[in-house]
């Protein structure tokens, strides 16, 4: 481009106006040139071409202002016939050096108005959203559903909504910014919803709080109206020493809580304060008592109520244990409280006592308050109570009071109804021991430690053998045999005697199907057996699967039975008498029922109680006694047996007086089904296999020396005479 430029300086020179050629050419050379320069200039640069002089052809001769950039010599044809120089121009570079400054400090100063207005801008944005918010804070405070209040570290009120005027009946127009707190309860006191009087004493539990205040934890407290509303306040302090109140009314909530409480300390059937009220009131009672005043905790126990249910079911259940909570609730005295535990257990609480004999007299009392019978959907239910007493002279632990009450409740159970027992310190072991076999007794007839003995019953008359009373027996493990006096009584507690009974029933009536000879075997039924559905199912199982006629079954039931006699009963004995099982009455003379129950019985036989057998040979009392009972048995159309028959003597003294069998040791004792048939055959019965007898066993070893002649290999562990059923 210099060659160029430079071979065009140097014709417009040497050939300057000589042709149009030369013309033309330096028109275009100096078109070009200026368009170079523009180009030049427009990018900060000056260009001078010189010839091979130096002296310059073209441009502007370099000032101290430009710095030389760039400078190239011209070549033609091999020959230098000059140079090009490029320049930069520092004045223009200064120029636009000095127009960014101007223009960074414009941006600058633009850029800060733009702050400015946005600040503004932010600024008011700011306030409108404070306006809304306060506007809503407003809002909200005016339609909470509390009373709210702003004080501020001088106790005065900054301001409040409008319920806190109405919670405490407050006039607005009297309440103004600035008013002391001391002014607002004073005012609160006049409208009657403050109720303590004294001002002074308020202001400094709330002073007393405000020096040692814990922002998370308020100060509250309840108050009531005259109208009878209860207000509950918090107070929580604030970040900068003041606080603020918040008030609600809490009437409902606190009647619904009373209810809540009511209601877990009271049975709803009933009404009475129930075990969870019992647990507070008797840790308060035991834990003050003294020798001077003693506590007394009775123990209330319902005898044979589960039949009640079982047979009339929970809705006449329910109607029974109403009216015994009545009446257990009437006979309560000055000091005495009623609970029912739950079920049929109820519970009185006694305080203040200075005499045992009170006690005592509290008791029975509560047990005779049964004596006349319940009706209770158009039936009479005769109810009796048993109870446990629990007597405190020194404090000790509601836990331990509960338990040593119940221990002499479960005595007084095994005693005859309607009795009470004191709880006393052999009564524990007694407990232990129950409890003992209470969880070993259903294991007894899946680990087959139960088995049965027979005792021989003979007929006076012929001097046969005519039948067999079937006594359970238990062989414990670890402690040996246990006694029947000792395990039915448990087992009629726990509901063991059922799967007993029928166990008992079955075997029975499988021994004796097989007896050659019209045996008649006779089981003891309990009371509580025969209050209970399934018995007479139970019998005619047993019956079929035996092949045993049913008139050589006989039930016994106890005179104790007649207390329980109700309707259910009644249709039980019914039944059996209508398939053929007889019915004999066991422990007659002891003193339960009377003759007059005898006739509405369907009796086959009363058994004399072994109590009047044994002075029947040098009593006179005795003997008059049992001829009576004899007399009248007969002339209902029954026999009698006499049971516990041990000597020659009474053998005759019955006989003559008319008895028609006897059972006891001087006939033969209990013993196994090996032994009774032996006994009773003189030897062993086989077992029949499709109704066909096979032939008779071999006779077993025999027994230790030193057993009864009449009845050997038996303990005397076995000599009582116990059935099923209640001790005989």
């Amino acid at each position: 481009t210099a060659r160029t430029l430079l071979t065009a300086a140097a014709l417009e020179n040497e050939f300057s106006g000589q042709s149009d050629i030369s013309r033309n050419l330096m028109n275009e050379s100096q078109g070009f040139l200026n368009g170079v320069d523009s180009l030049m200039e427009s990018a900060g640069f000056e260009m001078s071409i010189h010839d091979n002089r130096g002296q310059l052809a073209r441009g502007t001769t370099p000032s101290s202002l430009m710095a030389v950039s760039h400078r190239a010599p011209i070549v033609v044809s091999g020959s230098q016939i000059g140079s090009v120089t490029l320049q930069r121009n520092n004045m223009l570079a200064i120029y636009w050096l000095a127009v960014v400054v101007a223009s960074g400090i414009t941006a600058i100063m633009l850029f800060s108005l733009y702050l400015r207005n946005s600040a503004f801008q932010s600024l008011e944005i700011i306030a409108d959203d404070f306006r809304r918010e306060a506007e809503k804070l407003r809002f909200t405070l005016e339609h909470a559903d509390v009373g709210i209040a702003f004080f501020d570290q001088n106790k005065k009120i900054v301001t409040n909504n409008c319920k806190y005027y109405s919670l405490f009946d407050l006039e607005p127009q009297r309440f103004t910014r600035g008013i002391s707190l001391r002014e607002v309860i004073q005012a609160r006191y006049r409208a009657g919803s403050f109720s303590d009087p004294d001002v002074d004493s308020f202001l400094e539990q709330l002073n007393r709080w405000d020096r040692t205040a814990n922002p998370t934890i308020p100060w509250r407290y309840i108050s009531a109206t005259k109208s009878g509303r209860m207000i509950e306040s918090a107070v929580f302090a604030l970040p900068d020493e003041g606080w603020v109140s918040t008030h609600q009314d809490v009437t409902e909530k606190l009647l619904h809580q009373r209810e809540l409480e009511r209601l877990a300390r009271h049975d709803p059937l009933t009404g009475l304060e129930n075990r969870t009220a019992l647990a507070a009131d008797l840790e308060r009672s035991v834990a003050k008592a003294s020798g001077d005043l003693l506590t007394a905790l009775i123990l209330l126990d319902l005898d044979g109520f589960k039949e009640v249910n079982d047979c009339y079911g929970h809705p006449v259940g329910d109607q029974v244990l109403v009216s015994v909570a009545n009446r257990f609730r009437a006979a309560c005295g000055q000091g005495e409280t009623i609970y029912r535990m739950g079920g049929d257990e109820f519970a009185v609480l006694k305080t203040g006592v200075v005499e045992g004999s009170d006690i005592t007299e509290c008791a029975t009392r509560l047990i005779n308050s049964l004596d006349t019978d319940i009706d209770a959907e158009g039936r009479l239910f005769k109810i009796t109570a048993s109870a446990g007493i629990l007597t405190a002279s020194h404090p000790i632990s509601a836990l331990d009071a509960l338990k040593n009450a119940d221990i002499a409740l479960y005595e007084a159970k095994s005693h005859s109804r309607g009795s009470f027992v004191f709880f006393c310190d052999n009564l524990a072991q007694k407990s232990f021991e129950f409890l003992s076999l209470k969880s070993a007794l259903p294991g007894a007839l899946k680990n087959s430690e139960t088995y049965l003995h027979y005792q021989p019953i003979k007929c006076l008359a012929s001097g046969n053998i005519v039948g067999v009373e079937v006594l359970l027996r238990w062989q414990h493990p670890q402690r040996g045999a246990i006694s029947p006096q000792v395990f039915i009584p448990i087992a009629e507690q726990t509901g063991d005697i059922f799967a007993l009974s029928e166990w008992t029933i079955r075997e029975a009536c499988r021994a004796a199907g097989r007896w050659p000879e019209p045996i008649h075997l006779a089981i003891n039924i309990s009371a509580i057996q025969l209050q209970r559905p399934g018995l007479v199912e139970t019998i005619l199982n047993s019956l079929a699967s035996s092949g045993l006629e049913p008139s050589r079954l006989k039930i016994e039931i106890t005179e104790s039975s007649f207390l329980d006699m109700s309707e259910f009963v009644s249709d039980t004995l019914e039944r059996l008498s209508a398939i053929g099982v007889g019915l004999f009455l066991d422990d007659f003379g002891t003193g339960y029922s009377s003759l007059a129950q005898v006739f509405n019985l369907s009796l086959d036989v009363v058994k004399l109680d072994r109590s009047l057998v044994a002075g029947i040979a040098n009593s006179a009392k005795s003997m008059s006694l049992a001829r009576a009972i004899v007399m009248v048995t007969k002339s209902i159309g029954a026999s009698v047996i006499a049971e516990g028959v041990e000597t020659a003597d009474q053998y005759e003294t019955l006989k003559n007086i008319g008895v028609d069998y006897v059972q006891g040791y001087h006939i033969a004792r209990p013993m196994n089904l090996a032994d009774a048939e032996i006994f009773m055959f003189g030897k062993r019965i086989a077992p029949k296999i499709n109704g066909v007898r096979t032939e008779v066993l071999d006779i077993l070893p025999a027994a230790s020396s030193d057993a009864n002649p009449a009845s050997p290999g038996v303990s005397p562990i076995d000599d009582p005479i116990i059935g099923v059923g209640s001790a005989a």
